[in-house]
């Protein structure tokens, strides 16, 4: 009898690890759908806000009279603030945004004098993601309708505390991650895309 008892234990605790250990929170449907509410909630903002945040983002530019050129970082604390301002973005996106155009503007930097020569006399392609994608859908589609954000939907969601990472997936079937981060019961972005 007590080894009949202890082996249902055994079961049962390796059932609940087993549950853990597969992440089955990571289904929860509330969670999930408060998750995309946020997501879809960001691009709708970016539809309408999109153009006026664009400015402010980091662009390379050539230095006169030179071969050479750079990526102007110089409005990029307020470029990252239009996101955060949306009520969307959890604090800490701030530091992704920087994290991406530092890398860049030190690997820019950081070219020889030759590669700088033979870009100016070959022309130079896209040096960044951001120069040809739309940097909110990142993707180079745009019909962005509410009807297609509306169609938007999340293709997996794993979940870990506060914390979640979520790939969404648009009607076109191309997937964007996004990390996220619950404060004060609301799911906020934290980062996304090429923003990691």
């Amino acid at each position: 009898m007590k080894a009949k008892r202890c082996g249902m234990l055994i079961a049962i605790l390796a059932t609940i690890f087993l549950f853990s250990a597969c992440g089955v929170k990571g289904d929860d449907p509330v969670e999930q759908a408060a998750a995309l509410r946020t997501i879809k909630g960001f691009y709708l903002w970016a539809r309408e806000h999109g153009k006026e945040v664009e400015v402010l983002q980091p662009v390379i530019k050539d230095i006169p009279h030179s071969d050479r050129f750079y990526l102007d970082t110089a409005n990029v604390d307020r470029f990252a603030k239009k996101f955060l301002e949306s009520g969307f973005f959890a604090p800490e996106f701030a530091a992704a945004v920087k994290k991406y155009y530092e890398r860049y503007k030190t690997q820019f930097e950081g070219l020889p004098k030759e590669e700088f020569a033979d870009l100016k006399k070959y022309g130079r392609g896209p040096l960044m993601e951001v120069e040809d994608m739309d940097i909110f859908f990142c993707a180079q589609e745009y019909d962005y309708t509410p009807d297609f954000v509306a169609k938007m939907a999340i293709k997996s969601f794993q979940l870990s505390g506060d914390r979640a990472e979520v790939v969404v997936i648009s009607p076109y079937q191309w997937e964007t991650n996004f990390s996220m981060v619950k404060r004060e019961g609301r799911w906020l972005i934290s980062r996304y895309c090429v923003f990691q």
